[in-house]
């Protein structure tokens, strides 16, 4: 498994889970039709408004699968292109995939692979994060994901469909659906051009600025 680099997202800190109540993060299930793009855990959900696809190519010459990383972001947080700052409280929910495309994120169901070979329609790395605050580098639960699929579908070239049933290492299920576009990055030459170390880099949804 690689940890990416990218100046665009944030570091995650491991606390305790500790949920609280605020802005778009809630501890009770909206009305079916209020929120269509959320994360649900334990109860809580955080809704979904925009997002981020990353394409790093093949981490590997001998790897099959073509490597994009997805971020989806609760609406708190307030995205700055010019410079590729994030800065804000709130929750996201992030995946390494493996398409078998070099070109695109192919549609189907992707599954967790725990041995993270980089094998097409498999993704090796997933991470929740809850109520991080930018400017303290502190959050209020992070998951990391050990089993679950993830379903891509795509309405037309720019939207996509995402449906997620997964688990944390904890047991805790973690669902969730998105509908929208994805802010997309092809940072394959930045990354293959590099001679950065895969063990001592960060990965999109460990770091930011």
């Amino acid at each position: 498994m690689k940890e990416t680099t990218l100046g665009l997202l944030f570091a995650f800190i491991v606390l305790s889970i500790g949920f609280i109540s605020c802005n778009n993060d809630n501890t009770n299930e909206p009305e079916e039709d209020s929120i269509t793009n959320k994360v649900n855990f334990s109860n809580v959900y955080f809704e979904l408004s925009w997002g981020t696809l990353e394409y790093y190519g093949k981490l590997d010459s001998a790897n099959e699968g073509y490597n994009y990383d997805i971020t989806l972001f609760s609406p708190d947080f307030e995205y700055d292109a010019i410079n590729d700052i994030i800065s804000g409280v709130g929750s996201a929910i992030y995946f390494e995939i493996y398409s078998d495309s070099e070109t695109e994120l192919s549609p189907g169901t992707y599954t967790f692979d725990p041995e993270g070979i980089c094998t097409p329609y498999t993704f090796d790395e997933g991470d929740l994060t809850y109520r991080y605050n930018t400017d303290t580098e502190l959050n209020e639960a992070d998951l990391d994901i050990a089993s679950g699929t993830i379903k891509i579908e795509k309405t037309d070239d720019s939207v996509y469909e995402i449906t997620i049933n997964c688990k944390s290492t904890e047991g805790i299920v973690i669902t969730g659906y998105y509908k929208g576009t994805l802010i997309y990055k092809d940072i394959s030459l930045e990354y293959s051009s590099s001679a950065i170390n895969r063990n001592e880099t960060i990965k999109p949804s460990r770091l930011l600025n």
